[in-house]
């Protein structure tokens, strides 16, 4: 549901600007209004950065970019929390942020960045090491047969793609400049790349490395393996290959006790940077007086009394904050926050696909967390595939819980309530892997009567009207859906005073029980003879259809009417894809009965099903809320809600 926002304007003294900004920052909860696009207020100019200001936020940038290379050669310390004395540093200048920080480079920077480039320069030459052996260790074979002298210089490099032309080119070049003094031997290393190895006098390496570098990828020789035979340039690396290792441990274990000390401090002293310098960006948002600062922002309604008496503990009386009156432009700019119960939150990460939903509308979001599990499990309606698919959910979550980004933890979620949506219906139609279960049920007679349904209620075509009941639960799960999402329309264009629209969505939904009237009486009379319900639905159809012709138009009618129909056909495709997956199951099953080779079939098609099961329903429960639902009733329009707050 949208969260009820409050606009305030806030007002003070220009001697508090700097500590009160810092303090908003740290409350979190201000969405601040730009006043430099307000021009009705004469009394009133636009904050401007000073030359200080912004001599001071490109310096304090410059520190940051420093203290995060830092941190980045140092790594994460998740041990290692922000103590409570480095927490209060916001609370400080910008001149003693900039010496703390100054200080705290001073200590560490020279000897991280030794480390971190003895560090870089191994992985480099580890790197080097791996493709230069592997070149070697093709051409060898071949390089035995050539017979290097002291004046000698051996090339290595690699040939990408059609490398016989490439070859040919390289061949007669070197001949030109070696005067045919030279020995070239090649190797592919695998259907793309081809090794080689040129050697050639000492007296030709300026002219040679020239050529080279502009034709091929010259791969450098290992440092101090130069003047060596290929053999023992073969040992030389596989002895190196065996020390790197050994001398990276060496100094990640030489960072431990520096990020211990450090990492805590530095993190602390990064975040304060970073906040100074939001702050000192925002201070255009701002507007002015001769003598006060003035703010206008947004915030939730229930955490202004907080934000108030966080001001008035302060500095009392001296800065003045008021709520304003909304008019319809307040309205129209208002941010968007969300805020849902734990059951639908997973949703809220998918409805980031749209614009945030007009601010006095409805959230669309318990809308889509009701009616996706319904759709899905009315679609997959099996035990063990839901149990599987609750299972695999829930391993991923689990696999994933440390490093899980949003869409991971909703994705998880989503299909966890999808799993157990789809055994709960599994069990009303007595399926389990297919037919498996309904066989259990059927072999040991467990089997009830409960009204007019008989249970197991199981998909099968051949069982006399189950296509047809199947069909006509389908509508009737689309009905309940469209009527809701107008119903919802409906409210919608009543918060938003809209009332064309809303006597046009009072017509849609008269429509949609005119079709329930008569459907009811199709279904109890068998024909549509006169008599009072005929007479209510003629007339409720004519007054429907002159609501939507005076909210919408004329052409509104056709959306309203055949439109309607159009979306409830759309629901046929639960019945479908459930039917069809059923099936399937069921024909797995049959080919699995009696042999060893049929069992593994029927694995097989059960596990190429649960996939099809997952992903197909998944789309199409989707797809019926995002079209047919949201149609009815979803506003995109305002802005999401952000919060001008401090880094921790």
């Amino acid at each position: 549901m949208l969260v009820t926002m409050a606009k305030i304007e806030i007002i003070g003294p220009k001697k508090y600007f700097d500590k009160a900004i810092a303090l908003l920052q740290q409350l979190g909860t201000l969405d601040i209004e730009d006043l430099s696009k307000r021009q009705d207020d004469l009394l009133m100019k636009q904050m401007s950065m000073g030359q200080e200001d912004l001599e001071s936020r490109n310096h304090l940038r410059d520190l940051l970019t420093r203290l995060n290379g830092v941190m980045s050669i140092l790594g994460p310390l998740a041990d290692h929390n922000i103590k409570e004395e480095d927490e209060q540093v916001w609370e400080r200048d910008n001149s003693y942020l900039a010496k703390r920080a100054d200080k705290v480079l001073g200590a560490v920077e020279e000897k991280t960045r030794e480390l971190a480039s003895r560090k870089k320069q191994l992985e480099l030459e580890t790197a080097s090491l791996d493709r230069y052996q592997k070149v070697l260790q093709k051409v060898y074979p071949l390089a035995k047969k050539i017979m290097p002298t002291q004046d000698s210089e051996t090339v290595a490099f690699i040939l990408e793609g059609d490398y016989k032309e490439t070859v040919n080119a390289v061949e007669e070049e070197m001949g030109r400049i070696t005067e045919s003094n030279f020995e070239l031997i090649s190797a592919p290393i695998d259907e793309d790349t081809t090794a080689a190895i040129v050697v050639f006098n000492k007296k030709y390496l300026a002219k040679v490395h020239s050529f080279l570098s502009n034709t091929v990828n010259e791969i450098e020789a290992p440092t101090g393996t130069k003047d060596l035979s290929i053999d023992k340039v073969l040992g030389e690396i596989e002895k190196k290959q065996q020390n790197y290792p050994k001398k990276l441990a060496e100094i990640k274990q030489k960072l431990i006790p520096i990020a211990a000390e450090w990492h805590h401090k530095i993190k602390a002293i990064s975040n304060a940077i970073h906040n100074k310098v939001d702050q000192i960006e925002a201070i255009p948002s701002f507007g002015q007086t001769d003598y006060a600062f003035v703010l206008h922002a947004w915030l939730p309604q229930r955490k202004l009394k907080n934000m108030e008496k966080e001001l008035g503990s302060r500095w009392g009386e001296k800065i003045f904050v008021r709520q304003l009156e909304l008019d319809h432009h307040d309205l129209e700019e208002a941010p968007v926050a969300v805020e849902n119960p734990g059951w639908a939150k997973p949703y809220e990460v998918f409805m980031n696909i749209f614009q945030p939903p007009k601010y006095g509308t409805l959230d669309p979001t318990m809308f889509l967390a009701l009616f996706f599990p319904i759709f899905f499990g009315f679609i997959v309606g099996d035990v063990g595939y839901g149990a599987i698919i609750l299972i695999t959910s829930t391993v991923l979550r689990m696999k994933f819980m440390k490093d899980k980004g949003d869409m991971v933890d909703a994705t998880t979620r989503i299909f966890q309530l999808a799993g157990v949506s789809a055994i709960l219906f599994g069990i009303f139609y007595g399926e389990g892997f297919g037919t498996l279960l309904e066989h259990y049920l059927h072999n040991n007679h467990i089997e009830y009567q409960i009204g007019p349904i008989h249970w197991p209620y199981v998909r099968d075509p051949d069982i006399p009207n189950r296509l047809y009941e199947f069909l006509y639960a389908s509508i009737a799960i689309g009905y309940v859906h469209l009527v809701i999402s107008v119903v919802m329309g409906i409210i919608n264009a009543r918060r938003e005073k809209a009332y064309k629209h809303l006597w046009e969505k009072v017509g849609t939904l008269g429509f949609m029980v005119v079709i329930a009237i008569l459907v009811i009486i199709a279904f109890t009379k068998g024909s549509f003879e006169a008599g009072v319900e005929t007479y209510f639905a003629t007339a409720l159809g004519v007054v429907s259809i002159g609501l939507v012709v005076y909210g919408g138009g004329v052409l509104a009618v056709m959306e309203s009417t055949f439109g309607i129909i159009g979306n409830l056909a759309s629901y046929l495709r639960l019945m479908s894809l459930g039917f069809a997956g059923a099936i399937l199951a069921g024909v797995a099953n049959e080919i699995g009965a009696g042999s060893f080779i049929g069992i593994f079939l029927a694995i097989f098609l059960h596990v190429i099903n649960v996939v099809v099961s997952t992903v197909s329903p998944a789309i199409h429960s989707f797809r019926l809320n995002l079209l047919e639902g949201f149609g009815k009733f979803y506003e995109e329009g305002s802005r999401e809600y952000k919060p001008f707050f401090a880094r921790r």
